[in-house]
C-alpha cells in the first residue's frame, strides 16, 4: 500500500522545485537541478506515455496524480449544497430569510433593513398557530403552505435515509416561546439560520450539526435558547431551488414558473421547441440570481437558444462537462440569443442571469432548432 502522506509529500516537493526553478536551465544551483521529476495527467484510457508536466519535459518515472470526475453533471433539485454566502450578506438575502423561510428555500418578495421580513408557518396558507406551541401544530400549519403552493410533507425519523425527490428538515419547539428549523445537507451535516441572524452549520458552542447530535443540540441549543420540548423530523418534495414568493395575496404562489435552479445540478430540463416563462428572482449587491437549463439534442444540427422580454439577459452555453461553448450578452436588444450551427446531439446546458446585479425581472428562455 501506498503512503499517502509519503504521495503528499513528494508532489509537495515537486511543486516547491517548480516555484525555485530547479527543472529548467535558468534558474536553481547547478547541483540542484532535477530533470526526473513531474506529474502525468491520465485518463483511464491513456496509461501509457502520459503528458509529464515539467519544464524539463524528459521525466522517465514521474509520480501520477490521476483525477476522477463525472462526464456529466447529475440533476437533483433536492441536493443541498451548504452555501452560506448568499444568506449572511447584508447585501444579500439575509434580511429576507429567516429559520422557517431558509428551510423552505423561500425569499421575500420586499428588501429591506434588519427583520424587515420573517416567514411563519402557515403564513402562506393563512394557517395561523397558536400559543403553547406543540409540534403537532406547527406540522400542520407547514403541511398547509406546502400544500398551498403544489408540495407534500410527510414525516420520518432522525435516522431514516432521505429517498430520492425528498429532502429532511428538522422542526424543534420551545412550547412557551419559540421554534426552531434546521435543513439536513447532502453531506449528512445540518444548517439552520437565527431569524435575521447569519446562516450557520454550528450550535451555539461552535460545533457542527450532523445526524448524530442533531437532536441533542436542538433540545440544548445554548443557555440562553433551548428547544427541549421537542422535535420533529419531515420530508419534503420541495426541491433546494430558491423561490421568490408572493406573500401579499390571499392566494401565495410561487411568483416563477421555470424551476430553474442557480448550479449545473439545479437545471432545469427543457425541451427543443420550448418557451419557458422565467424570472430572476433576485439581484441585489454582490449577489443574483442564475438559471441553468438543461437540453438533450438528440439530433445533430443547428440551433438557437435565446430570451425574449423587456430584462436584460446573458446567455451562456455549455457542454455536459461544463465546457463553455458560447458566449452572448446583447443580440439586438437587451436579450442574449446563441446560434449554434452543426451542434452535435447530446446533452447540454444554458446559464441565463442578468445583466446587472440589480436588475431583475421576468423574461422568456426560447430552444429552437433551425
Amino acid at each position: 500500500m501506498i503512503n499517502r502522506w509519503v504521495v503528499l509529500y513528494a508532489y509537495t516537493y515537486i511543486t516547491q522545485g517548480w516555484l525555485r526553478d530547479y527543472y529548467n536551465n535558468t534558474g536553481g544551483s547547478k547541483d540542484n537541478k532535477v530533470s526526473n521529476l513531474g506529474f502525468a495527467f491520465c485518463t483511464d484510457e491513456l496509461r501509457v506515455d502520459a503528458k509529464c508536466f515539467c519544464s524539463a519535459e524528459n521525466t522517465t518515472h514521474p509520480p501520477r496524480l490521476e483525477i476522477t470526475y463525472s462526464t456529466s453533471f447529475p440533476i437533483n433539485n433536492m441536493s443541498f449544497t451548504y452555501d452560506p454566502s448568499r444568506f449572511n450578506d447584508e447585501n444579500g438575502l439575509r434580511f429576507r430569510t429567516n429559520c422557517y423561510a431558509y428551510a423552505m428555500r423561500i425569499i421575500a418578495e420586499n428588501t429591506g433593513s434588519e427583520n424587515s421580513y420573517g416567514l411563519q408557518p402557515g403564513e402562506l396558507s393563512n394557517t395561523p398557530l397558536s400559543t403553547p406551541y406543540t409540534l403537532n401544530g406547527i406540522y400542520q400549519a407547514v403541511s398547509a403552505d406546502l400544500a398551498a403552493l403544489g408540495f407534500q410533507i410527510q414525516q420520518t425519523t432522525a435516522s431514516a435515509s432521505v429517498p430520492s425527490g425528498w429532502r429532511k428538515i428538522a422542526i424543534a419547539i420551545d412550547a412557551d416561546s419559540d421554534f426552531h428549523f434546521y435543513v439536513r445537507h447532502s453531506d449528512g451535516t445540518w444548517s439552520h439560520k437565527m431569524g435575521s441572524d447569519v446562516a450557520r452549520n454550528l450550535d451555539a458552542n461552535g460545533v457542527i450539526i450532523y445526524d448524530s447530535n442533531i437532536e441533542t443540540i436542538s433540545n440544548n441549543y445554548s443557555k440562553y435558547e433551548n428547544y427541549s420540548d421537542g422535535t420533529m423530523y419531515v420530508l419534503i418534495n420541495k426541491g433546494a431551488i430558491l423561490d421568490f414568493v408572493n406573500t401579499t395575496s390571499s392566494s401565495p404562489s410561487i411568483k416563477t414558473s421555470e424551476r430553474a435552479g442557480d448550479t449545473f445540478i439545479h437545471s432545469k430540463p427543457v425541451s427543443v421547441g420550448s418557451t419557458t416563462s422565467a424570472k430572476f428572482d433576485y439581484g441585489i449587491e454582490n449577489f443574483q440570481d442564475v438559471d441553468f437549463y438543461k437540453i438533450v439534442i438528440s439530433t445533430a444540427g443547428n440551433y438557437s437558444f435565446y430570451t425574449t422580454g423587456d430584462t436584460d439577459t446573458v446567455g451562456q452555453l455549455f457542454s455536459s462537462t461544463g465546457t463553455r461553448l458560447a458566449y452572448n450578452d446583447d443580440n439586438y436588444d437587451v436579450n442574449c440569443r446563441i446560434d449554434y450551427n452543426n451542434l452535435a446531439a447530446g446533452t447540454y446546458f444554458v446559464k441565463i442571469h442578468p445583466y446587472h446585479l440589480s436588475n431583475y425581472g421576468s423574461y422568456s428562455f426560447v430552444v429552437t432548432k433551425n
